[in-house]
């Protein structure tokens, strides 16, 4: 007896050490993926954390408030959430992969263990008070017991997922059962996998092999067992004073992560998948209690470009990456001109969306694009789309055909007789366009606008009067063309104005615009006039 506790403690020495060998010559060659690892930690940080697979970046705190027994840790990459428990707290919390929108996921329950089928499943099995496993949906509705046995005979402590082949494990570590169950992912068919066990956590390798550690007075180990054929499970790793708990796989990176909290060892050890070439500790210093693997979601697309065609009615948005099919119109995405976005397509080119739009754009309009996030938009990686708001888009419509108002004689050539009306005519116009007509006086102020339109010919005429006009100042004025787009023209005349297509300068004399005093002045004298005349024709009359 003496000599195999002398044996069991030198083994127990010596497997780490090994690994630690091993892994200069394995690791060495071996590039890591990109993932990240979740732990969940109890006494004494009560958090739960993230860092990157290489053990060194990325590390980063999901959630270290009010912990006081954070268990379970899953993650759903699908969706992109973490799922972790608090069994002091009694309930199950979902946050994003960085931890943000946390939200309390499910209440009254007691989750030592949660495990996610990516196709809409969540796993999760409990001890004191409830002791059973229990399955719900992603949206928190139809809890479902899929185990239990009455009484206080059992205690559920562990479950994993292979959704590879439609299988749910779990493990009941009472003394008197002891077991790793199988059962179909509904719990139906359920059987006795593995006798004899009393494990604290499970994972399963697609591979073939069921990876399980033990906490329980004699077995502070990690094993493997084939699938298929159980027998007896493979020791791959000894704890010589600890207690062993998470155990997670990397099957498309060739890891197995496994977890040993006890105050003297702290340590999170990482392994090639037979769990003993490699093996070496990967995060010191650390209490996990579970642990999960998540692939690092992709880089998010961006948009590198934008620009019109040359009849405004499409945007073509350029992407740094290569892009999945887009979802229906208008897939989040909002231009600030040429009215909604009515379609949405995979350019040719596949790193490109065009956007048609309800409405041409105008040459010389200013056009953005935003985007509102969780519309849909990805790469063809799954990288998704960030929002955005404000993003240039080059405007690819050619200016109209500039046309241009007659200008002989400059002077006075334009009014009627009177030298009371202006008289605009034009040639060279777009046919058939719609414009704006706005007439600037002698101080550059917008007088009046006309909105007209170029006729077949592309001939364009308007006209001006100015009697009543008592505010315009006389002198060089302006009459200048606008394109439609343009809601109103400026209130101030420039020769480089947005939108304008041509203008052209006149002269208003002072007698053009009659002066409203003196117009009052001839009203009073004529009304005086009016009324003597009629009084002095009353008086002969009478005298007669």
């Amino acid at each position: 007896m003496k000599w195999r506790a002398v044996c069991t403690a030198l083994g127990r020495t010596m497997i780490p050490l090994v690994g630690l060998v091993l892994l200069l010559t394995v690791f060495s060659a071996q590039a890591f993926g990109s993932n990240y690892i979740y732990y969940s930690e109890n006494s004494p940080n009560k958090d739960v954390k993230r860092i990157n697979d290489d053990g060194a970046t990325g590390s980063m705190t999901i959630d270290g408030s009010f912990l006081n027994s954070a268990q379970g840790v899953a993650v759903d990459p699908a969706h992109g959430y973490v799922y972790y428990s608090d069994t002091s707290a009694a309930k199950i919390y979902r946050t994003d992969l960085n931890g943000g929108n946390k939200t309390t996921f499910l209440s009254s329950v007691y989750a030592n263990s949660i495990a996610v089928n990516p196709n809409g499943y969540i796993y999760f099995s409990e001890g004191n008070p409830n002791y059973d496993v229990k399955r719900v949906n992603r949206d928190g509705n139809g809890l479902t017991t899929i185990y239990y046995v009455a009484g206080t005979s059992s205690s559920p402590k562990c479950v994993a997922v292979d959704s590879t082949n439609g299988c749910l494990y779990y493990s009941d570590t009472y003394p008197s059962v002891k077991t790793i169950f199988r059962a179909n992912l509904d719990g139906s068919g359920a059987m006795a996998f593995l006798p004899g066990v009393c494990a604290n956590s499970i994972a399963v390798d697609p591979s073939g092999y069921i990876y399980f550690s033990e906490s329980t007075n004699p077995n502070y180990d990690v094993k493997r067992v084939n699938r298929d054929s159980p027998g007896s499970p493979t020791t791959i790793y000894t704890s010589g004073s600890g207690t062993p708990q998470g155990v997670a796989v990397d099957h498309a990176n060739g890891f197995m992560y496994y977890s040993d909290p006890y105050s003297a060892v702290k340590t999170i050890f990482r392994a090639n998948l037979d769990g003993i070439t490699g093996a070496t500790p990967f995060l010191t210093n650390t209490y996990a209690n579970a642990i999960a693997i998540c692939p690092a979601p992709p880089s998010p697309p961006t948009v590198t470009a934008a620009a019109t065609n040359t009849t405004g009615n499409t945007v073509t948005v350029i992407f740094s990456k290569t892009m999945a099919t887009p979802p229906a119109a208008p897939a989040g995405f909002t231009v600030s001109a040429g009215g909604s976005v009515t379609a949405v397509a995979l350019n040719s080119d596949h790193t490109k969306y065009d956007l048609t739009l309800a409405s041409s754009v105008a040459y010389g309009q200013t056009v953005t694009l935003s985007y509102a996030a969780g519309s849909g938009v990805q790469s063809s990686d799954g990288g998704v789309l960030v929002a955005f708001s404000g993003q240039t888009v080059t405007n690819n419509v050619p200016q109209p055909t500039i046309g241009s108002f007659s200008d002989v004689n400059t002077s006075c050539s334009y009014f009627d007789a009177n030298h009371t009306t202006v008289y605009i005519k034009g040639a060279g116009f777009a046919a058939n366009t719609p414009c704006h007509i706005a007439y600037y006086d002698g101080s550059d102020k917008i007088v009046t606008s006309d909105g007209t339109t170029s006729g077949a010919d592309g001939s364009l005429s308007d006209a001006l009067l100015l009697t009543g006009r008592t505010s315009a100042v006389t002198g060089a004025w302006h009459v200048a063309a606008y394109q439609d787009a343009v809601a109103s023209p400026p209130d101030t005349y420039s020769d480089t104005g947005p939108h304008m297509l041509t203008s052209v300068g006149f002269t208003v004399e002072d007698n053009a615009i009659p002066e409203f005093p003196a117009g009052i002045s001839l009203l009073v004298v004529a009304v005086i006039c009016g009324l003597i005349y009629r009084w002095r024709r009353g008086k002969r009359l009478a005298t007669a």
